[in-house]
């Protein structure tokens, strides 16, 4: 709330003058918690998105924080990298290692693929994708082969991933965002500007949240592993 709703203008300036301003800031969204829907920033990408050069970054856990890291002070422009309040797990690839640890190359703009299904696609931004694997996780207990991926650019969607997630019959978007003005609505448009189309289901922050713990909380906006999953099954 404080790094770019408070500030927005200071942002819009350091955008008009081309500036190589790197934000880096946590407590974004719902994820804030007991602080109460006057500091759950839920618009932090709708602001910069509306300027022409900000890119805004989401990491998944700490190992892509790593990454992403050291690619936004090496790379010149102005990168803002969001991320919550809360301790994220590390999230591991299906054979059990860290997914975005040794080997794993950050490629802005690239969307990851954490497991593969069909039919079926959540996407997830940022810290929600601990949520996703427990959701994939739920699903595929009920034998629901859906596909998983992780989406931390939410600025500069590339055309080839754009058209890869049109190829799923049903794609559910998760993100701790206002569900108006983020990365769902995001890839919606970049479909359009394609001609590419599919069912879109977008799922985020739908109101203002109450005080209380994440959680708590992303169960009553249905943002949670079971109500997403059960969106999931529903789907035909």
């Amino acid at each position: 709330m404080f790094a770019v709703a408070e500030t927005y203008n200071q942002a819009r300036l350091n955008d008009i003058n081309h500036s190589n301003m790197k934000i880096f800031c946590t407590h974004c969204g719902v994820d804030v918690g007991e602080d109460g829907k006057t500091h759950q920033s839920i618009d932090y990408f709708a602001l910069l998105n509306s300027t022409f050069g900000w890119k805004v970054i989401t990491p998944a856990d700490p190992n892509q924080t790593d990454r992403i890291v050291r690619y936004a002070l090496s790379t010149p422009g102005n990168f803002a990298v969001i991320m919550g309040r809360s301790k994220l797990p590390t999230v591991t690839g299906s054979n059990g290692t860290p997914f975005f640890g040794e080997g794993y190359e950050y490629k802005y703009g690239r969307m990851d693929i954490i497991r593969e299904g069909e039919e079926v696609a959540l996407v997830c931004a940022g810290n929600m994708l601990s949520i996703g694997l427990e959701t994939w996780n739920k699903l595929n207990e009920s034998g629901k082969k859906s596909s998983l991926i992780s989406i931390s650019d939410w600025s500069d969607l590339h055309p080839e991933d754009v058209k890869s997630m049109a190829d799923f019959k049903h794609l559910v978007t998760l993100e701790d965002h206002n569900v108006k003005t983020g990365l769902g609505t995001a890839i919606a448009s970049a479909m359009m500007e394609q001609s590419l189309s599919t069912h879109l289901v977008k799922r985020g922050v739908s109101e203002y949240a109450s005080s209380g713990k994440p959680p708590d909380l992303y169960k009553s906006l249905g943002l949670d592993a079971d109500s997403v999953a059960n969106l999931i099954k529903s789907l035909k």
